[in-house]
């Protein structure tokens, strides 16, 4: 049960900062949203992805692709607005 209930969470988690990019992309605007806060995120979720390869954690791998994803896109929106 706690197994499913951390897929769940290991996609959920992520999807956390949709709302973020969502915001950037469609007001086209990105004023009080920190790059430096989000680059650090970038670099976090890699290091935690790194880890996961190393340690063949599936979930780990793939809450943090899904990290990297959200983040990279953030950022891109950030300097580009």
């Amino acid at each position: 049960m706690f197994e499913k209930l951390m897929v769940i969470a290991a996609i959920v988690g992520p999807l956390a900062s949709l709302p973020q990019g969502i915001d950037i992309y469609v007001t086209q605007n990105s004023s009080g949203v920190s790059l430096l806060t989000w680059i650090l995120f970038l670099v976090i979720s890699f290091l935690w992805f790194v880890y996961g390869l190393i340690h063949k954690e599936k979930l780990i791998i793939l809450t943090y692709i899904l990290y990297i994803i959200f983040d990279f896109f953030i950022i891109v929106g950030i300097l580009m607005y």
